[in-house]
């Protein structure tokens, strides 16, 4: 996680789908017109047209620009509350000595009503060079800003003595999907359940009236987690009780290089190896976060003041002792964090493909481990989605052992998450082909009904995504959360569970869990539309369990067959596979359909397993 400067005025995104037929509003967007200054304007800069093009005859040439936001642009009318697609070609014709990657942005200039202007960087790519060729930056907007009296947008960016072309640029309004709730819902029920066929076989001599099947799901297979670290775990008790709770994956974020513990060539992970091992214990299953970080606040002050060859070696030095203290203990690494705007070790070693090698050599070390690209401003705010698109192809054309794509997804503070911008955002990510994992999600809003809402909006569209296969929250109690109380679920330290943590529990163990009874009366085969994790199953003689089984539901639907045969003892429950906190006939109502042996169409009880919410309210 980095700091950062959250937009105010603007919610931003980005994605590469196709707009449509929707009308185009720039003016000449292919730069075929002779007289090229009749719709752009050259804002500090030379142009002239250039037979150089990726559509029809022509592109623009810039030159001789007088700072960084110098570049061509073109006035246009946008309107507040609405959804915008923006793109453009760009080529870079020339190299900085001693500078290997240059930014380039298409730029929003908003003049005010009081003559002041207001910069916004609408789209961004850091990672640019000369022989990379066309490149397309691209991406969705949010435009909110009301006290405005002009806007330009307008391709800028690099070194002032960059030359580039630009081509195909293009500027459309988007619709809003208003129909966004319905359609996740339907893709949750979709990827994220199956069928479950249960058929019950009992003795001759026992009456189906006396028995009925309770089944729960005791574990969720899709991913909800936290950060969390050892500090936290080992200090408040209670903390934990919670966090084993609400979660099933946790990101450990004891391992940033910069606040190692001494000695400088093997640091003490002590604290950290006992907080995994308790966290499995748990079952709990863990990301590392992270081992690299790109810039020189990230990264040790003795590492930036070596030669190459030596920050070479500090590097190989670094992946040899992680790799020690946590072989087989994590699940993922977050390898080198946020490279899209962090290119220290390919500054100080003078290799644009240098974090390449590093994943290369993390996965020989330790092959049991997914590794991930991470970075934030791809799916909240959008600004890098496009730049991180193109790296991941990169990454993945490389070889190198990328998995995955984390993406951070820190929302705009007091903004409502937008559900059609999240949506084409993780769609354009999932051109690369590779797993996307929500790695850092929180968001702020000062009422926590309104938080309650806003968290329930962005985990539905997301959980509803096909291609994100798990998320994590930054933090959930505000007494350790970086954004403090308006982004938290829990408060305080008596842990009450505010509105927000209420929804998000909600939402675990009512509306995307399965917890169902059945009497036997109705048949002895029946069918559940199940959530995917693991399940136990009770059988229940007379209102006593006399049985238990197990089992596991996946990707495809389930027969389970239960076998009865004995119904004169009582069966004590497996704690271990107990639903936690069970809160009996809570908000009950029906769901789904059983079929018995004349296959008549039965409806079946669903029983919540809800929260106990006083006991942890009144911890001390």
């Amino acid at each position: 996680m980095s700091e950062r400067v959250l937009p105010a005025v603007l919610g931003l995104s980005y994605c590469l789908l196709l707009v449509g037929s929707a009308a185009e509003m720039f003016k000449d967007p292919g730069f075929e017109n002779p007289d090229i200054n009749s719709s752009w304007t050259a804002r500090g800069c030379q142009m002239r047209l250039s037979t150089d093009h990726v559509e029809g005859k022509h592109s623009v040439e810039i030159s001789s620009r007088a700072g960084a936001r110098a570049g061509p642009g073109q006035m246009t009318s946008l309107h507040v509350n609405t959804r915008y697609f923006v793109q453009a070609r760009v080529k870079q014709l020339n190299d900085v000595t001693g500078k290997i990657f240059q930014r380039f942005t298409i730029i929003m200039d908003i003049q005010l009503h009081d003559g002041s202007h207001s910069y916004v960087d609408v789209v961004e790519n850091n990672g640019m060079y000369s022989q990379k060729g066309w490149t397309s930056l691209s991406g969705y907007f949010l435009f909110q800003e009301t006290d405005h009296k002009t806007i330009e947008l307008r391709v800028s960016g690099p070194d002032r003595t960059v030359n580039y072309r630009v081509d195909d640029m293009s500027l459309t309004e988007i619709p809003e999907d208003k129909n966004w709730k319905s359609e996740a819902d339907k893709r949750i029920d979709r990827l994220r359940k199956n069928n479950i066929h249960f058929s019950v076989h009992a003795p001759p001599h026992v009456s189906n009236a006396d028995l009925d099947i309770q089944v729960d799901l005791v574990k969720h297979s899709f991913p909800f987690g936290s950060q969390t670290a050892s500090h936290e775990m080992f200090t408040y008790p209670h903390y934990n009780d919670l966090f084993y709770y609400m979660f099933n994956w946790a990101t450990v974020n004891d391992y940033y290089w910069f606040r190692n513990l001494p000695p400088r060539h093997d640091p003490d992970y002590g604290n950290v190896t006992k907080a995994l091992n308790l966290l499995h214990q748990h079952g709990i299953s863990i990301r590392g976060h992270n081992i690299f970080w790109g810039q020189p606040r990230r990264t040790p002050a003795w590492v930036q003041d070596l030669s190459p060859d030596q920050v070479k070696q500090a590097v190989d030095e670094r992946i040899q002792y992680i790799v020690k203290d946590t072989k087989g203990k994590l699940q993922h690494w977050d390898v080198n964090n946020e490279l899209l705007t962090g290119h220290l070790f390919e500054e100080l070693i003078g290799d644009r493909f240098f974090t390449h090698k590093i994943f290369a050599k993390v996965h020989q070390a330790d092959p049991s481990v997914k590794l991930f690209l991470n970075h934030g401003r791809v799916v909240a705010t959008g600004t890098l989605t496009k730049a991180y698109v193109d790296e991941a192809k990169e990454f993945k054309s490389a070889n190198v052992g990328l998995y995955g794509l984390g993406v951070e997804s820190h929302f705009t503070a007091y903004e409502a998450p937008d559900p059609t911008l999240i949506k084409r955002r993780l769609d354009m990510l999932a051109t690369t082909g590779l797993p996307l994992w929500v790695t850092e999600m929180d968001l702020a809003a000062g009422d926590e009904n309104t938080r309650a809402d806003w968290y329930d909006t962005a985990l539905r569209i997301m959980f509803s995504h096909p291609d994100v296969e798990g998320i994590i929250l930054w933090g959930f109690w505000d007494e350790h959360h970086w954004r403090g109380p308006d982004a938290a679920l829990v408060d305080g330290p008596q842990f009450h569970i505010n509105a927000a943590g209420k929804r998000y529990i909600d939402l675990l163990y009512k509306e995307w869990s399965t917890h169902v009874t059945y009497k036997v009366a109705y048949g002895t085969q029946f069918y559940v539309r199940g959530f995917h994790g693991d399940y136990r199953v009770v059988v229940n003689y007379q209102g006593n369990p006399v049985m238990q089984q197990t089992f596991t539901l996946g990707k495809q639907d389930k027969q389970v067959s239960i076998q009865i045969t004995n119904v004169n003892s009582t069966s004590p429950l497996d704690n271990h596979h107990s639903v936690l906190h069970p809160v009996t006939h809570i908000n009950e109502r029906t769901i789904g359909h059983m079929t018995s042996g004349s296959s008549n169409q039965l409806k079946c009880l669903t029983r919540y397993s809800g929260f106990s919410e006083v006991a942890y309210d009144k911890m001390a």
